[in-house]
């Protein structure tokens, strides 16, 4: 399940293939046909902290990545990183324990992880160390992976990965969905 941070300060980070919908759409290369897959728009209003991009499902690509390029938009709306990510973990609980591997991507510019203090970073971090399912979170910010960093541990807590500029973030998210869809995540 990809979370995508729409929110407006993601505008300066949002075209080409260093942005971040190029980048989600670069990773799909790493899903098959049969895996399942969906995009969240994160950013909202109170109580409504994401807007589905693309449902949950198997898809095509090419079908994916015309969907998310017609319908992922930058939002004049803060994102809750917090809720979404919170919301992503019942998602996925949801669809059962199989043998299935699970994956939460998080791209973000980390610009709203002033939300993500103190109890509400501790309910995610809780969280993350309990669903059984690793965070990818994909860092638009320089520093974003530092230890110290609420991306970093997500990522650390959940069993994920944490990616930031100094990674070549295009083949390294790709990588890592590969991975994740082959089992060996």
């Amino acid at each position: 399940l990809y979370l995508l941070d729409s929110s407006g300060s993601m505008d300066r980070l949002w075209q080409g293939p260093s942005g971040g919908p190029g980048l989600l759409r670069q990773s799909l290369g790493g899903l098959g046909g049969r895996d399942e897959y969906g995009v969240w728009g994160v950013a909202g209003k109170p109580g409504r902290p994401y807007r589905t991009v693309l449902p949950l499902g198997p898809h095509r690509r090419a079908d994916a990545e015309r969907t998310v390029t017609a319908r992922a938009r930058v939002q004049d709306a803060e994102a809750d990183p917090h809720a979404a990510l919170l919301a992503a973990f019942d998602v996925m609980e949801g669809l059962g324990a199989d043998d299935r591997p699970q994956l939460i991507v998080h791209i973000t510019d980390g610009e709203d992880n002033d939300r993500l203090t103190g109890g509400r970073l501790r309910e995610v971090l809780d969280r993350a160390g309990t669903a059984g399912v690793p965070v990818t979170v994909v860092s638009l910010q320089n520093a974003g992976c530092d230890l110290d960093r609420p991306d970093r541990r997500i990522a650390d807590a959940s069993g994920g990965r944490c990616l930031d500029t100094g990674d070549d973030l295009g083949a390294a998210l790709q990588d890592e969905v590969a991975r994740t869809g082959t089992g060996d995540g």
